[in-house]
């Protein structure tokens, strides 16, 4: 699972406001990647090499039910803290591991940042982890 903290952008605002469907729920992961690779494809500020590959994708795909047994998992939410910054959470295949890691270039290039592990879930992970970013400057 890669996950991305993004400020707001109209790309991510699109992407987080397709609506789950009933009858398919994984439509809606199926739906959030394209919003997110074809909009990243043309963004302004995303280098060409990271357009190129996300446009190669996109222009490989007919629709987005072609990729159900590729993108297992995507989706952008707000954060619970600030509305201007999303969360960009996807998982996906092998065969999409280079279109993967250009999304991830392409979103910190718009000013995201890529986390690497979960949020802490007690109080004892969250003291060592402040105890841990007071020991190192660069974090």
């Amino acid at each position: 699972m890669s996950t991305s903290l993004v400020p707001a952008d109209p790309i991510l605002v699109t992407a987080s406001s397709v609506e789950p469907t009933p009858k398919d729920p994984h439509r809606e992961h199926l739906l959030a990647w394209a919003h997110l690779v074809t909009g990243l494809s043309a963004h302004a500020k995303v280098p060409t090499q990271y357009k190129q590959v996300l446009a190669t994708h996109a222009a490989g795909v007919d629709k987005p039910e072609d990729l159900a047994d590729k993108v297992f998992f995507c989706r952008v939410q707000a954060t619970f803290g600030d509305a201007n910054q999303y969360k960009v959470q996807f998982s996906v295949t092998p065969d999409l591991h280079q279109v993967g890691v250009a999304l991830l270039a392409a979103l910190a290039t718009i000013g995201g940042v890529t986390k690497f592990c979960g949020p802490p879930r007690s109080r004892s992970e969250r003291n060592a982890a402040e105890a841990l970013r007071l020991l190192s400057p660069s974090m």
